[in-house]
């Protein structure tokens, strides 16, 4: 059991905090200044956790954890009362504490953090494997330290009315940050309601967001209700708010002023409190440069941003990704795919991925539907087997095949072969005695086999998950 420094000068928090985790057995040394800290003897920081208040004086955030780690390579956990210190949370996290926790905080996230910091002294590595759970079902996953450092941030600002931006690329799970946000939020039991601006025209922007009256304009049959209105005590997220034309902009800016939306044609204003996250796939700073967007809405939105990593600069989290996407493929479809070949997970991280995740999705999906029981190369469709993919089922490929095929195979070696077999076995001999001939040229030998590249490479990726074998 690791040794507990609370450091703190609020003799209340070091009588409440320090009792509690001797109750959970912990050994508690509680220090009031930063001066004790400075004079703790060396030896007594080995092996221990460091729970500290956030500011003292001069000595906040990232320099805060720079000055206890100068003594001690311990994990540190920070806590604050101040809702409004989520910036210097963000440097805090990266300058490498451990955990950043606002008062109040339960007893029991106290204990987990210290738990959590217990288990390792490095902060990327605190929250793996993550996997966060939104509504529907639906999960936010990863490992990767740029995916973790956005899922913290997400957490943290989800206390408190900040509107949010949050960046990334189209499919890297933007909505599903948004809903995790509202979830986290004191908003929870109330609406969040998504928009996406991309797919509005200016009159359709207008009726979705603050309704109309009914007779307002042609059509207007009836009485609507905006999305603003219905999100009332609640969040709305509206993605890819840059498309949104420069009047619904002005429209937006006043909500924000004044807490307030107008109906077309209607002259009634209507009070609401709503949160407002918004997305985008490039900076709105730039947008405002080239003028499609308004600066003054651009600085109200920008309480606080959130960026998103590409799945392309997330590889090392493809094989949990890949796994849970099949999961789902296989409730979905009824089927039972249990995994997938090396040769699979090497095109997958060579890939570039421009659609992200959503991508992702897609492909396994379609990957379970035409697979047996595991999904090889020959499932993949054929967008995977770009340039750079290639010439990864080179490296992977390296060296073979050799020599000349057996004349039986080894998966069958105990049966007669069928005719489906001979023919799989005469294909093979046909290709790997061809390249033999041409040096392992692939593209010559695509070219001469009048096949296509993808369409051999699928078929090495065949013959090798099948062990063909090849005479000594």
């Amino acid at each position: 059991m690791k040794k507990i420094i609370l450091l703190t000068d609020d003799s209340y928090q070091r009588t409440l905090i320090g009792d509690y985790l001797r109750r959970k057995s912990y050994d508690v040394v509680t220090l009031s200044s930063l001066e004790d800290w400075q004079s703790f003897g060396e030896k007594e920081t080995d092996n221990c956790i460091v729970i500290s208040q956030s500011n003292w004086g001069k000595y906040a955030g990232a320099s805060l954890v720079n000055v206890l780690q100068q003594k001690s390579t311990a994990p540190v956990i920070i806590f604050t009362h101040r809702k409004d210190d989520l910036r210097l949370a963000i440097e805090t996290i990266k300058a490498g504490a451990a955990d950043y926790l606002l008062i109040p905080f339960l007893p029991d996230d106290l204990l987990h953090s210290v738990q959590k910091a217990g288990e390792t002294a490095t902060p990327e590595k605190l929250y793996n494997p993550a996997a966060f759970k939104v509504s529907n079902g639906q999960e936010i996953i990863g490992t990767d330290p740029a995916f973790l450092l956005a899922i913290k941030q997400a957490k943290m600002v989800a206390n408190t009315n900040y509107s949010v931006i949050i960046y990334g690329e189209s499919g890297t799970g933007k909505e599903r940050i948004a809903k995790l946000i509202h979830e986290k939020s004191d908003r929870s039991a109330m609406p969040f309601i998504a928009i996406d601006c991309g797919a509005l025209t200016e009159e359709l922007a207008n009726s979705e967001l603050f309704g109309h009256q009914k007779g307002a304009f042609t059509g207007a049959v009836q009485d609507k209700t905006g999305c603003l209105e219905a999100a009332n005590g609640g969040t709305i997220f509206l993605d890819e708010i840059a498309n949104l034309s420069y009047s619904i902009q002005v429209a937006l800016l006043r909500v924000l002023q004044e807490r307030k939306i107008k109906r077309i044609g209607s002259s009634e204003d209507r009070p609401i409190d709503v949160r407002i996250i918004v997305a985008s796939n490039e900076k709105l700073e730039e947008k405002c440069q080239a003028g499609i967007f308004r600066e003054d809405l651009y600085y109200r939105l920008n309480e606080f941003y959130i960026e998103l990593p590409p799945l392309r600069a997330r590889k090392q989290d493809m094989a949990l990704l890949v796994d849970y996407f099949i999961k789902q493929a296989n409730a979905e479809l009824n089927k039972q795919i249990n995994g997938y070949t090396e040769t699979v997970l090497a095109l997958l991280r060579t890939y570039d991925w421009p659609g992200n995740l959503r991508e992702l999705n897609n492909v396994l999906k379609r990957s379970c539907l035409v697979a047996n029981s595991i999904i090889e190369a020959q499932d993949l469709p054929a967008t995977i087997f770009g340039t750079d993919a290639l010439s990864s089922m080179d490296t992977v490929l390296e060296g073979w095949p050799q020599e000349r095929a057996e004349k039986e195979l080894v998966v069958n070696r105990n049966k007669p072969a069928t005719l489906k077999e001979i023919l799989q076995l005469q294909e093979f001999e046909l290709i790997t005695n061809t390249l033999q001939e041409h040096n392992n040229n692939k593209a010559k030998v695509a070219r001469l086999l009048k096949i296509d590249r993808k369409t051999l490479y699928n078929k090495l990726a065949f013959f090798k998950q099948k062990n063909f074998k090849f005479s000594s």
